[in-house]
C-alpha cells in the first residue's frame, strides 16, 4: 500500500521500490531553483554561525564591551651595539652631577647643532693650518695644547665665574637680584662636586696602586686588578665631567638662561689671552694664518654665543630685565 513516503523503510533485500536513485531524486531542478542546503532554512550569508568570518555579535544592552587584547609587537631588530658598562656608567654619573636641568635652561637644538658644526670646523681648520705651515712641536704639541685647554677651562671658569656672575646680576633690575642670587646654590654645589670628584678619584687610584706595591702576592695582583677596574670607571667619568663642565658652565643656566653663553664668551677670550702670554703669537705662516690661528676660535665661539642670546630673546622670550 502506498504510504506517501512516510512509512517504514523497505525490508532488507527488497531494495528501493522506486528504483535506484541517480542525481536528484525528483529529477534535475529547474533553472534558477536553489541548490540543496541553500533553502530558506540554510544560514544566511554573514550569519555569525556560518562558516568563515563574519561581523561580531551585538552585545546585550548593559553588558560592557571588553576590547580584544592588543596584538603582540614585532621583535626589535637586532642591532650591533658596543656595550661598555664602565663607559656608560661613568657618563651617567657625570651627567647626573654636571648636566642637571634647571628652571632657566632652554634647550635649542638649532644652536646645539651649530656648536657641533663649529667644533668640527675648528678642528679641521686647526689640522689644515698645522699641515700647511707646521708647528714647532709638531702634532704632539697640538695634542698637548688641546688637553691643556680642556683641563684648564674648568679651573679658569671657577676663577673667572664669580666676577662674571656678579657683573651679570648687577645688570638685572633690583627686584630680580635676590631671585638670581638664590639660584646660585646649584652652581656652587656643582663646583664642589667637580673638585671633590677629582680629589676622590685621584686619591683612590693612588691608594690602590700603593697597596698593590706594598702587599705580597697574590693580594697585590687583586689590588692591581681593583685599581684597573676603578681606572676603567674613573676615566670616562672624569672625561665627561670635563665636557659637561665646559658646555653647561657648572649648571649656570639655573641662575639665568643667558649666563652660559656669557660665561662661554668670557672663557674663550681668557684662554686666548693665556695662550698669548704663555706661548706668544703664532709665528708659522703668513700674518693671515697667524691671526686665524689666534682669533679664529674665540671669534667664532663668540659669534655663536651672541646668536644664541638673540634666539633666546626672539624665539623663547627670555629677557634679562623681565
Amino acid at each position: 500500500m502506498s504510504n506517501g513516503g512516510w512509512g517504514p523503510p523497505p525490508a532488507p533485500g527488497q531494495g528501493n521500490p522506486y528504483g535506484p536513485q541517480q542525481g536528484h531524486p525528483w529529477g534535475p531542478p529547474p533553472s534558477g531553483a536553489p541548490m540543496p542546503g541553500a533553502g530558506p532554512y540554510a544560514p544566511p550569508p554573514g550569519h555569525p554561525y556560518a562558516s568563515g568570518p563574519g561581523p561580531a555579535p551585538v552585545p546585550a544592552p548593559g553588558v560592557p564591551v571588553v576590547p580584544p587584547p592588543p596584538l603582540p609587537l614585532p621583535p626589535p631588530r637586532a642591532r650591533f651595539r658596543l656595550r661598555l658598562g664602565a663607559l656608560r656608567t661613568g657618563r651617567a654619573w657625570a651627567d647626573a652631577l654636571f648636566n642637571r636641568p634647571g628652571p632657566g635652561r632652554v634647550e635649542d637644538p638649532t644652536v646645539r647643532q651649530a656648536q657641533l658644526w663649529r667644533t668640527a670646523a675648528g678642528a679641521v681648520s686647526t689640522v689644515a693650518l698645522v699641515h700647511a705651515y707646521g708647528t714647532d712641536g709638531g702634532w704632539s704639541e697640538l695634542l698637548d695644547d688641546g688637553v691643556f685647554r680642556l683641563v684648564t677651562a674648568p679651573l679658569l671658569l671657577v676663577l673667572l665665574g664669580p666676577l662674571v656672575v656678579t657683573l651679570f646680576i648687577r645688570q638685572a633690575p633690583p627686584r630680580y637680584r635676590p631671585v638670581l642670587r638664590s639660584r646660585l646654590w646649584l652652581p656652587a654645589k656643582t663646583v664642589g662636586w667637580f673638585f671633590g670628584s677629582y680629589l676622590v678619584c685621584v686619591s683612590a687610584l693612588v691608594g690602590i696602586f700603593w697597596v698593590a706595591e706594598q702587599v705580597a702576592s697574590p693580594w697585590n695582583i687583586l689590588a692591581g686588578l681593583a685599581g684597573l677596574a676603578a681606572l676603567a670607571w674613573m676615566l670616562p667619568f672624569l672625561f665627561f665631567a670635563l665636557l659637561n663642565t665646559a658646555r653647561y658652565a657648572f649648571n649656570a643656566a639655573t641662575v639665568h638662561a643667558y649666563l652660559p653663553a656669557v660665561l662661554t664668551i668670557s672663557l674663550v677670550w681668557a684662554l686666548a689671552g693665556i695662550s698669548v702670554l704663555a706661548d706668544g703669537m703664532p709665528h708659522n705662516g703668513p700674518l693671515q694664518a697667524q691671526l686665524a690661528a689666534l682669533l679664529g676660535g674665540p671669534v667664532t665661539v663668540s659669534v655663536i654665543s651672541v646668536w644664541e642670546l638673540h634666539r633666546l630673546r626672539t624665539r623663547f622670550g627670555v629677557r634679562l630685565r623681565t
